[in-house]
């Protein structure tokens, strides 16, 4: 297609900010790196020109603005490899086999292999690994945002919504969805109809990080043969215990000036349990969020938004979480915080109308 095809917001009526003020999710944008961050990034791409001062969108992914957050060392320590790198928890596999999914019948169909790596300085994905990934790029004025997302249905992608503000509480103006490769410039624009964020959504450490987009005409074709839906996951299909896989186009070291990368990275991480992670950080209620802990591994800003996704004992692949917030990049200690995507099936199916794919 040629030109951008974009949307403007048609979400829910209710005020998601307080006012024009900054909430406690935007201040912490700027905040020392204890503070829980969103992995959102603005594109470093303006429309027309690059923002002016450092309260601008996108101030704060230029070299010269005096509120970007110090880089720190997130590799290994010498004599420690990757494969040394592990969880002590027993893995907990999913029990039920055979459950009937809602949705699309056949998906989750896709050829994930990956041993370990980290988003942060991490590993390419191969050409059809992740078909399900989407680009997404809420437009704030001039400025794009990069997001991820998941194709869940042929007309309906999943997202976070806190991709939806900017620092100072803004809703996006429009939203582009780019599908169809790993290579971020090889993505397509396919045209969207509206964005719809979680009513309860105020910010991202209360929970209901979550939001739909719905395209006008149908993904899942003949035509488009490298683009495919992912399984909505279920309760049982989250691994406490367990792994899970993260795919993204973010940032590769924190607070670094490199730019994104082009190749959809992909990263395994270790679902810990909720007492553990409560024990480390503040969270959203336990039936809100799941919690990934893996040294030196973890996704990081420009990944917001992206699918955490589970291996099914049929082989098939779940999305149990969606990319929220996190403490820095690969900080020890400090889990990423993700959407749990099976509490809000009810809400995935009051948005999109059906359970029917």
């Amino acid at each position: 297609m040629g030109g951008r095809e974009l949307a403007t917001f048609e979400g829910p009526s209710k005020g998601f900010m307080h006012g024009h003020g900054l909430t406690k999710e935007h201040k912490i944008l700027h905040g020392n790196i204890r503070s829980p961050r969103p992995r959102f990034r603005q594109d470093g791409t303006p429309v027309n020109n690059p923002p002016q001062g450092v309260n601008a969108p996108g101030a704060n992914d230029f070299p010269d603005s005096p509120n970007r957050p110090p880089t720190y060392p997130i590799t290994p320590p010498p004599g420690i490899t990757h494969d040394d790198v592990t969880t002590p928890y027993d893995v907990i596999l999913p029990d039920e086999c055979g459950i009937t999914r809602g949705y699309c019948p056949d998906c989750g169909n896709a050829p994930i292999k990956v041993k370990y790596g980290r988003i942060v300085n991490g590993s390419n994905a191969k050409p059809d690994e992740y078909p399900y990934h989407v680009l997404v790029r809420p437009l704030f004025g001039s400025v794009y945002r990069r997001c991820g997302g998941s194709i869940i249905k042929k007309r309906w992608i999943l997202t976070a919504a806190h991709c939806f503000f900017d620092k100072d509480g803004n809703k996006a103006d429009e939203v582009q969805v780019r599908v169809g490769s790993i290579y971020r410039s090889e993505t397509k624009p396919v045209r969207v109809k509206a964005f719809y964020i979680h009513e309860d959504f105020d910010k991202i450490v209360t929970g209901d990080d979550i939001a739909l987009i719905e395209l006008t005409d149908d993904l899942l074709a003949d035509d488009r043969p490298r683009v495919k839906a992912i399984c909505v996951g279920e309760e049982v299909d989250i691994p406490f215990g367990g792994q899970v896989v993260a795919t993204g186009w973010g940032a590769e070291t924190y607070g670094s000036d490199d730019p994104h990368p082009n190749t959809l990275k992909e990263v395994l991480l270790d679902v810990i349990t909720m007492e553990l992670c409560q024990e480390l950080v503040t969270v959203p209620a336990d039936e809100k969020v799941i919690c990934a802990l893996t040294p030196f591994k973890d996704t990081c800003q420009g990944d917001s938004g992206g699918p955490l996704v589970a291996q099914l004992c049929d082989k098939q692949w779940a999305q149990v979480g969606i990319v929220s917030y996190g403490w820095g990049c690969a900080k020890p200690d400090h889990p990423g915080v993700y959407t749990r995507v099976s509490h809000y099936r009810p809400w995935i199916k009051k948005i999109t109308g059906s359970e029917e794919c």
